[in-house]
């Protein structure tokens, strides 16, 4: 067993060493690309050799034939096989930021610049097949390469393999490819977290676009992309007044402040969960909220921009055993 592992190790260095990580568009050449006999390539050698040596026991020019054909068609379907990854384009295309414990899905870009289609490509990792497409001529495709997101933080993209066995599955060609990606984690979102923390500090009302009560109402501004259609004035478009959008007068009190030091004594990771269910929380109810941790704070806001510069703050935060 340690020899084995031992030998797994060294051929995972050498390929570092042989293929690097690439950056930006990567096009297959010969030098990336492996061959050897697939499980049905090495049954297919067997009867081969079977057939030749009992044509030779028998002296049968028939067998001889035969042999020789099979064999030749073995020798067109390796060279077939390594042409199916010949020139083809390789680029990653990132993946889109999730939570701990679910998982990410990195975009890889394929493309066919020649004029032969390719059929039969496969994403490969080390836990099995991920995807699988053809490509016509000139055309290009994307597929995905899902990693379970274990940790919180930054989470570079696994080597993987781009494999076929076109044509006849008699042969397996790969090559190992790592490719600079990398995607956040945010921190897993308790499920146990206290009640969002009102803010205690100055009283009054202060213009808000994301208030509610038609009570509270405080002015007109033009549409912007991305307003609530609930907040819309139907009434101005009507009156031929254009798109705007109402605001509402908020209580400053309002302004609620997610506070790392209101979380003591609970463990980072804990604190982190939490603070990550608070921001949630805080932008389904479209509160204006601010985050204060150790090394940096965030003024209060709201919206998708401020939600996810809190994510990833949190998701950045420096690990324990870092």
């Amino acid at each position: 067993m340690r020899l084995r592992a031992w030998a797994n190790s060294q051929y995972r260095d050498w390929m570092r060493r042989r293929n690097p990580a690439v950056r930006g568009t990567l096009s297959l050449n010969g030098r990336r690309i492996y061959i050897l006999p697939s499980g049905a390539g090495l049954v297919f050698a067997l009867m081969i050799f079977i057939i030749l040596l009992s044509a030779m026991n028998y002296s049968n020019s028939m067998a001889f034939g035969v042999g020789f054909l099979l064999g030749a068609m073995g020798l067109v379907a390796m060279h077939h096989t390594h042409r199916n990854l010949l020139g083809l384009k390789v680029s990653g295309l990132g993946a889109e930021p999730v939570f701990v414990g679910d998982t990410l899905r990195f975009r890889v870009r394929l493309e066919n610049p020649g004029r032969r289609p390719r059929h039969g490509l496969e994403l490969d990792t080390s836990e099995g097949t991920r995807d699988r497409c053809d490509l016509p001529p000139g055309a290009s495709a994307v597929v995905f390469l899902p990693c379970p997101a274990l940790r919180r933080g930054p989470f570079r993209a696994p080597r993987f393999h781009l494999a076929c066995r076109y044509p006849l599955g008699l042969f397996r060609a790969w090559s190992p490819i790592k490719l600079e990606m990398t995607a956040l984690v945010y921190p897993q979102p308790s499920t146990a977290a206290p009640a969002i923390p009102a803010t205690h500090g100055d009283q009054g009302h202060q213009a808000s676009e994301h208030s509610g009560g038609q009570e509270d109402f405080h002015g007109l501004r033009d549409y912007r992309q991305g307003d609530p259609w609930r907040h819309i004035s139907w009434q101005a478009l009507a009156r031929e007044q254009g798109l705007t959008t109402k605001l509402f007068a908020e209580p400053l009190d309002e302004r609620r402040w997610l506070d790392w030091e209101s979380l003591a004594p609970r463990p980072v990771e804990t604190r982190l969960s939490v603070l990550c269910r608070w921001v949630l929380d805080c932008d389904s109810r479209h509160l204006v909220y601010g985050l204060r941790l150790p090394d940096k704070t965030i003024e209060p806001a709201s919206g998708a921009a401020h939600r996810e510069r809190c994510l990833q703050a949190l998701a950045l935060f420096p690990r324990e055993d870092s």
